[in-house]
């Protein structure tokens, strides 16, 4: 079922298994042509994991296509244009963030963390350049 490729992917993107994780969303995602948002968000995390930041970014924009208020897409774009070098790109999506969600901050962020190989310094370094309080 797509649930089950999901979730299956959902744990290969927590243990450090991105390229794994990419393979169980894509099946998720073809057995549910919805699309479910949580299905593209984690896929995009995984490549931004990966490093391929223009993937995660066209996943990203597309869910906020459907949801302009879905702080985890927001999150993630401020992180791709932050790591890609888009400072400007970055600080907008930073905005959005901080409209959607007021208080939140890097030290929330860093407690929610929960992936392995995975350079949490880096991430929370973007956002914080991009804007988002310490």
């Amino acid at each position: 079922s797509a649930e089950s490729y999901f979730f299956y992917g959902l744990a290969l993107r927590y243990a450090g298994r991105f390229n794994e994780a990419i393979l169980n969303f894509k099946k998720a995602i073809r057995l549910n042509p919805v699309k479910p948002l949580n299905y593209l968000n984690n896929m995009a995390w995984a490549y931004n994991y990966l490093g391929e930041y223009e993937q995660a970014i066209v996943l990203w924009n597309g869910t906020l296509e459907r949801n302009p208020d879905y702080l985890f897409a927001n999150m993630g774009l401020t992180v791709a244009y932050q790591l890609s070098g888009n400072e400007i790109k970055a600080r907008e999506a930073a905005a959005e963030v901080m409209r959607i969600k007021p208080n939140l901050t890097i030290s929330k962020i860093a407690k929610g963390q929960k992936a392995r190989n995975v350079d949490i310094k880096s991430i929370l370094e973007a956002m914080r350049k991009a804007g988002i309080p310490e």
